[in-house]
């Protein structure tokens, strides 16, 4: 009712998406190949404006998040030693710690 895109862009996905990006100027949205990447660049954006506040259920939470992306982490890197997969694509699949993070 009051945002940019009138009902009737609703109707037809192409139209839709062009519209969107049109008024909102975003890139595409996000498919399968950068779905991993994608997901840990939004968390890693929450987490640092969670680290400075003082105070607050968001601290727990991007703290709980962080410890989460080392976890899968880990799990990738030994799935791939386990597998005997290149260092080249595992450093790929790796993201960059909580502490140093973004």
């Amino acid at each position: 009712e009051d945002g940019k895109i009138p009902p009737d862009f609703f109707e037809e996905e192409e139209k839709l998406w062009k519209k969107v990006f049109s008024e909102y100027k975003m890139k595409t949205p996000v498919d399968t190949k950068n779905f991993e990447i994608e997901k840990y660049r939004v968390i890693m954006e929450h987490i640092k404006k969670a680290r400075i506040i003082p105070y607050g259920i968001e601290v727990i939470f991007s703290y709980y998040l962080a410890r989460e992306i080392e976890l899968e982490t880990v799990e990738r890197i030994t799935l791939g030693k386990f597998y005997n997969i290149e260092t080249s694509l595992m450093n790929k699949w790796k993201f960059s710690p909580y502490q140093y993070g973004g």
